[in-house]
């Protein structure tokens, strides 16, 4: 699907090409985790930042890659790049 459709199906969403230079962050949603990583390892490479969620049913992941500039402070002293999140509902 050509990027004029996508962004045709909702005013409200700014659709851009990830090669754009004004695009600083992806976000990504409903995607399989393989999926997220293989878009992940684009955006590293283009030096972008990118959020992931994916729901299915109850079941919530958040996937954050904020580059190497970001720093997760994890209460046990670990120093993360990449952190998945699951959230589960009952």
């Amino acid at each position: 699907m050509e990027l004029e459709s996508i962004s045709s199906l909702n005013d409200d969403v700014l659709v851009k090409a990830l090669q754009d230079p004004s695009v600083n962050t992806v976000i990504s949603a409903n995607q399989g985790i393989s999926s997220i990583l293989a878009l992940n390892k684009r955006t590293r490479a283009e030096k972008k930042r990118l959020i992931a969620v994916r729901v299915v049913g109850n079941i919530a992941m958040i996937f954050n890659d904020l580059l190497d500039e970001y720093l997760i402070e994890d209460i046990d002293g670990e120093t993360y790049k990449e952190v998945i999140y699951f959230i589960f509902y009952s």
